[in-house]
């Protein structure tokens, strides 16, 4: 049997799906899941071996996790899990977050208008020499 998820991220953290399989039986079967070889490395599965659950539960949980390492890239794995008796197969798809420019406040400071500063400042030589012409006779 196969079935098809898609994964999708916009964020660079990890995104997981999940998917719930049982055993076709009453009773718990082994199993093991890897992905195909080939499959983007951007994936990984978890747990990788365990029991499936019984036909009527709820069924054991596999986790594909993708955290993507390239931008504008669709990422694809195939996900086998396999029984001694069956095999499922998902193909999963994981895409990465769209590139946007960053915007912010700027990092440098403004600089204060020249004139306000100028204005502000006091000439110490010109106020010297008013003084000294009101002392000369």
């Amino acid at each position: 049997e196969g079935a098809e998820a898609v994964v999708s991220t916009q964020s660079t953290g990890d995104s997981v799906v999940g998917i719930r399989l049982n055993s076709l039986t009453n009773s718990s079967v082994a199993y093991r899941a890897h992905l195909e070889q080939g499959s983007d490395p951007d994936f990984r599965v978890f747990p990788e071996a365990g029991q499936l659950l019984p036909l009527g539960t709820e069924g054991t949980l596999l986790c594909v996790a993708y955290k993507p390492t390239l931008y504008g890239k669709t990422h694809n794995a195939k996900l086998i899990v396999q029984t001694a008796d069956n095999e499922w197969s998902y193909v999963i798809q994981g895409q990465s977050p769209s590139f946007s420019v960053p915007v912010g406040v700027a990092t440098t400071p403004l600089r204060q208008s020249t004139t306000a500063s100028a204005s502000a400042k006091k000439n110490f030589i010109r106020q010297n020499m008013k003084k000294i012409a009101q002392k000369t006779p």
